[in-house]
């Protein structure tokens, strides 16, 4: 099998390195703008054909129904019809229904018909095993409107039986779920910005190519011209729980130094009069989605203050401290949401930027590693934002590159290694208790290196430090049980004795690695936005998961410890694992559910890091360039970029 393998291997090998000696003709003055490794440059054209037709018929909803809840019975025998609302537009671009598959393939034929009064304008058949269920399918009408007209749209049922065939969602006004298109408002800026982005891409790719980046560190610095790109394209309030991340960030601006110290519990203090143009982007018809240029320029205002009531208990006041801060600086000067919001943003991107990149000043192996989890898109976006998530797997990141350090250091660690790891645990603990696990790897480093005694207070400060947080975590676990409704009641949370039922919880873990392996696969590298409605191109997501695969081939095991040790940190990570779905079923998951609900992919990267650096073999099985690993991550930003246009402008 190893020998198939390595004929495999050196075949295609063999075809990339032919593609390299084109690097040493004439060639070399074009070629040395793309990647260097022929499959990356392959990627990158499939890519770049996939993303240029969004960006060149990149559309808006100029009118759309609300969002849909009641669900419909099947359309099998009769037609259903829908007025279309053209009161205040001059042309149906493009029409988009919402249909609904009952989350199965069907095999049936529908007709999608347009009338302009009782006449046919546009007519075309639609196949159900292209549709994906509560997803939107689009129809090019392209037809001007005549005011003294009326417009509707029939579903007509053409090759159907029961048990195979669609709905169409309706929203609380009986309506059928249906938005009508035009081209986006800011269709010309995004082809200058996809452009530039694309001139960005190839400055890069020349750095690389010519021997201009040295080191996964210099690498990193370069790759701040697109952390700031996407700190200030990403609109406001769009990434998840945006709008819970920055109210904490604005309370904890006000505050001085000895009030964040001192309390929990904060006032809420003064927000600008006009704080909720933050919400420019989600209009009375469309979320996610920026609609028009007022809406953004409206929120540069500086207007006065408003006094909030109430007070705001924030637990893991840490991880927004630095956002604080940003906002904090801003207000000397303005009190326009728009500079507030993005100042306090950018604070974060930055803090987070500088720790992951002292993390890999200090990895001594493995950075590439490290570099393919902090590339991913959807790692981004959470550092680009205003989200804990910035501040905490930034931190996880620098504790894991501490013991990558502990554990290939051969002369005694340093006491400012330790108290910067120790601060590092500390802050983990404050911010998502369960992370704490991150650190507990330490204990397995060779005794010698802190001396027999220091080793011994770095063991009780472990144990300690769990016994705390369980001390912390237990009375909540306890207090949620008397109010969490079991009943079917539809509130979430569920309780704690429930999983003392082993026969109901093993089905519960296979009912939720059944059905959703794929969307934590997917929601790990490119599902952005809320609730990962939104994906980058598939096929990049499974690329990128591929590639992490080749990253792990390509390293070579640099730490010496015990086998048993290496499964015990195998086992540490997968508790970790176990902690964060077990947090989720408390406080997220239905009475109903089958599965555990509320766990996405962007919650996984400390514990999945931990377990992948446990896989690397003892000897590399492949050969891969650093330039290969930086062309892919160059296009993976630049991907991400473009996405974020198409999606949101």
């Amino acid at each position: 099998m190893k020998n198939i393998f390595n004929k495999i291997y050196s075949f295609f090998n063999n075809i990339n390195q032919k593609y390299k000696n084109l690097f040493n003709t004439k060639l070399k003055y074009i070629l040395q703008f793309f990647p260097s490794n022929l499959y990356i440059l392959i990627l990158f054209i499939t890519l770049l054909f996939i993303v240029t037709p969004k960006i060149l018929n990149n559309e808006t909803y100029i009118y759309s129904t609300n969002y849909g809840t009641v669900v419909p019975n099947e359309i099998v025998k009769k037609s259903i019809y829908q007025e279309i609302h053209t009161e205040d537009i001059s042309k149906i671009n493009d029409l988009a229904i919402k249909f609904s598959t009952y989350q199965r393939k069907n095999n049936s034929t529908y007709e999608v018909i347009v009338y302009e009064n009782e006449k046919i304008i546009f007519k075309e058949k639609l196949y159900t095993k292209l549709l994906k269920d509560n997803e939107y399918k689009n129809f090019k009408v392209n037809h001007k409107v005549d005011k003294d007209k009326t417009y509707k749209f029939e579903v007509k049922p053409i090759k159907v039986k029961k048990g195979n065939g669609i709905t169409i969602t309706k929203d609380d006004n009986g309506n059928y779920v249906y938005r009508l298109c035009e081209k986006s408002k800011f269709y010309k800026e995004c082809i200058v910005l996809s452009i530039i982005f694309l001139l960005i891409l190839f400055f890069i790719n020349y750095l690389i190519n010519n021997g201009k980046i040295k080191s996964e560190e210099n690498f990193y610095k370069i790759m701040i011209i697109y952390f700031i790109l996407i700190t200030f394209i990403f609109p406001p309030l769009f990434e998840p729980d945006s709008g819970y991340h920055f109210d904490r960030a604005y309370t904890i601006s006000q505050k001085n130094i000895y009030e964040f110290v001192t309390s929990d519990n904060f006032s809420r203090g003064k927000i600008p009069s006009n704080i909720d143009c933050l919400e420019y982007g989600n209009s009375n018809y469309v979320m996610n989605e920026v609609t028009s240029y007022e809406g953004i320029t409206k929120c540069f205002d500086s207007k006065g203050l408003v006094k909030q009531k109430g007070k705001l208990n924030i637990s893991n006041k840490i991880a927004f401290a630095f956002s604080g801060l940003g906002i904090k600086l801003a207000r000397l000067f303005t009190n326009s949401p728009m500079i507030l919001f993005y100042t306090g943003r950018l604070f974060n991107t930055l803090v987070s930027f500088f720790i992951i990149l002292f993390a890999l000043k200090i990895a001594p192996k493995h950075k590439r590693i490290l570099l393919s989890i902090v590339m991913i898109p959807v790692f981004l976006q959470q550092m680009c934002s205003y989200s804990y998530d910035s501040i905490l797997n930034s931190l996880c990141i620098l504790i894991i590159a501490y013991l990558l350090k502990f554990f290939n250091e051969k002369d005694t660690i340093r006491k400012r290694d330790l108290l910067i790891y120790a601060i590092s645990v500390m802050f983990v603990l404050q911010i998502k208790l369960p992370y704490v696990l991150v650190g507990m790897p330490i204990i397995f480093v060779d005794k010698k290196k802190f001396g027999i005694k220091k080793y011994s207070k770095i063991l009780y400060l472990f144990i300690m430090l769990i016994l705390l947080g369980l001390a912390f975590i237990i009375p909540k676990i306890g207090g949620s049980l008397s109010v969490v409704d079991t009943s079917g009641s539809g509130e979430r949370g569920m309780s704690l004795e429930s999983l003392f039922n082993i026969k109901y919880t093993l089905r519960l873990i296979y009912n939720t690695a059944k059905i959703n392996i794929w969307y934590y696969l997917e929601s790990f590298i490119g599902g952005l936005a809320w609730l990962n409605q939104t994906y980058i191109s598939k096929l990049f997501i499974y690329f990128y998961l591929i590639f992490i695969c080749f990253g792990i081939a390509s390293e070579e095991q640099s730490v010496e410890m015990k086998k048993i040790y290496k499964i015990l940190i195998v086992l540490i990570n997968i508790a970790l694992l176990g902690g964060i779905f077990l947090a989720m079923y408390l406080a997220w998951t239905m009475p109903e559910s089958k599965v555990i609900d509320g766990v996405q992919g962007r919650y996984l990267y400390a514990p999945i890091l931990g377990i992948l650096l446990c896989l690397i073999p003892k000897k590399k099985i492949i050969d891969i360039s650093n330039e290969t690993f930086y062309s892919f991550f160059n296009i993976s930003c630049f991907i991400y970029l473009i996405t974020m246009l198409y999606l949101f402008y």
